[in-house]
């Protein structure tokens, strides 16, 4: 049985390996990595993304109407992350291999690691996998800070039950649906109101007002 560590981006991972599993490691080694008793795997920044309203209430698709604002969906629910052509919008890519492939290694794991990057997002990006897979086993943290193997190593030494870190994942989740939420509603009610298509963001917006 081997201990499960999935970190948030390959590169991080493969440092991790390096420390850990007691063999040499590229920067372009494949991923997973075994040795040691742990086995190292990593996401690619967000694996999943927060469904569109549609999905969730066919009335809130398209032709948008005013009479259903706001949009308000207490629990968003996620599905995998996928790339789309900017000029079509068809999907050119999707996150669903990487979610396949931990999920292929977790019946195996006698636990996992969450070594995602130590702030909030960090925390989100290797919980939600977790969640969204339906994974119940004993789930550790470690706090990695930087790619030198002794302080790696010397991370790896003090675990922390993940229970204990969740909130700094939900506080990055509250975000994400705020976001979600604000762009939503505000995009569909001056689109309307306006005649064109408008883009509005929570961070998009007054970001782009500062730049003007």
């Amino acid at each position: 049985m081997n201990r499960l560590v999935i970190a948030e981006k390959p590169m991080l991972a493969r440092d991790i390996a390096r420390a850990i599993c007691g063999k040499e490691v590229s920067e372009t080694a494949r991923l997973p990595i075994s040795g040691n008793g742990y086995t190292v795997i990593a996401c690619a920044g967000h694996l999943l993304e927060l469904v569109e309203p549609d999905a969730v209430n066919p009335a809130w698709g398209k032709p948008w109407s005013l009479d259903v604002l706001p949009i308000q969906i207490p629990d968003w629910k996620k599905e995998p992350a996928v790339i789309r052509d900017k000029e079509t919008g068809e999907v050119i890519d999707s996150k669903q291999p990487l979610i396949d492939n931990i999920a292929a290694l977790l019946p195996e794991a006698e636990c996992v690691i969450n070594a995602g990057d130590p702030d909030d997002e960090g925390q989100l990006i290797v919980d939600e996998v977790l969640d969204y897979l339906g994974y119940e086993g004993e789930v550790l943290r470690v706090y990695v800070n930087d790619n030198i193997e002794k302080n790696i190593v010397k991370a790896f030494k003090h675990l922390i039950p993940n229970e204990e870190c969740r909130p700094a994942g939900d506080a990055a989740y509250a975000r994400q649906m705020a976001d979600k939420c604000f762009g939503v509603n505000e995009t569909r009610l001056a689109t309307k109101r306006l005649g064109g298509l408008f883009s509005v963001g929570r961070v998009q917006t007054p970001t782009l007002g500062l730049v003007v």
